[in-house]
């Protein structure tokens, strides 16, 4: 099961344990700071953070306004970079000034979740299309 960490800011939650409810019934694995098997209670959370962030395949990084500005969310960031994560930067709500986003996120190709009518076409997306239809689209059994 692929393993991801996802990086959000606590003021965006209801859309990020909504998406992670999404995630894992796709079967990806989602180390988040809610998932208190990855990030235990009582136990030091910026070393589990950093922990799950190397222990994981993609970092995904939830945009919004909250975000951009958020402490936590550039260390989170940062330690991505360190660690060569893919980043998949998914909008939530679009800042106002895009020049406020970071260039390691703003220079990435975004999924939009900021349309609720449209969150199945970006749940496809961030999930991707499913291994036998890749194997078809290669010309692969």
């Amino acid at each position: 099961m692929p393993r991801a960490f996802w990086s959000y800011s606590r003021q965006d939650r209801v859309l990020a344990a909504q998406l992670v409810s999404a995630l894992e019934y796709h079967e990806i694995d989602i180390a988040w700071d809610q998932d208190h098997e990855s990030l235990p209670f009582s136990s030091p959370w910026r070393d589990e953070i950093e922990s799950s962030i190397r222990a994981a395949d993609k970092f995904i990084f939830v945009i919004s306004p909250a975000s951009i500005t958020s402490v936590p969310c550039a260390t989170e960031i940062a330690s991505a970079q360190a660690y060569g994560k893919q980043i998949v930067p998914v909008v939530f709500r679009a800042p106002a000034e895009a020049a406020t986003v970071p260039p390691s996120i703003s220079e990435i190709n975004w999924i939009f979740f900021d349309d609720p009518a449209q969150l199945e076409r970006g749940l496809g997306q961030l999930v991707g299309p499913p291994p036998t239809a890749l194997d078809w689209v290669r010309g692969t059994p």
